[in-house]
């Protein structure tokens, strides 16, 4: 029952994921907390944690680790699949209709207005990831948030002014992590 309802609830949420993996972490963090999957969101960031830094697409790797988290390896394999089923089953129906359902208006209008939801999704992710970077003593502790918004510009810094390789950032910003805290 649970591997049935871990491949629907992944279902949903790749429905709905326009955009990407990042638009994934905080529907399936909304799910996994109400569903009682996990403990806290600390629970699910270090989770999302393994998933970035694991080779392979991110919302593969998140919906894998959650689904084993609850169900170990055949929970990993229903929530995969469950995610990535609408996609292919969209694709597919896409497919036999490209150009007439490209071309027609609605599906013109549907996009427009998914794209800004997209957007929004995302940045809702990134302040996810801001709030769960805070140190436990949340924003009192001065030294804890100085030493995350060092590190947050450094990799900004990094990555717009330099161009530097995102492999390089992190490791950078591991070392920064290492020496402030």
């Amino acid at each position: 029952m649970i591997l049935l309802e871990i491949f629907l609830t992944l279902f949903g949420i790749g429905l709905l994921a326009f955009g990407g993996g990042y638009v994934i972490v905080p529907l399936l963090q909304s799910e996994a907390l109400a569903r009682g999957w996990f403990e806290s969101v600390y629970e699910f960031a270090h989770l999302v944690g393994l998933a970035q830094i694991t080779p392979g697409p991110l919302g593969i790797n998140i919906a894998a680790y959650t689904g084993h988290a609850v169900a170990g390896p055949l929970g990993a394999i229903a929530a995969v699949a469950g995610l990535l089923a609408p996609s292919f089953i969209l694709i597919l129906l896409v497919c036999l209709f490209l150009r007439k359902f490209y071309e027609h208006r609605l599906t013109q209008a549907a996009l427009s207005g998914i794209r800004p939801v997209t957007v929004g999704l995302i940045a809702s992710a990134g302040i996810t990831f801001i709030l769960m970077s805070l140190p436990l003593g949340g924003l009192s502790d001065t030294r804890g948030i100085l030493a995350i918004t060092a590190i947050f510009a450094a990799a900004l810094g990094l990555s717009f002014v330099k161009k530097m390789n995102p492999i390089w950032i992190i490791l950078i910003c591991a070392a920064l992590g290492i020496l402030l805290y």
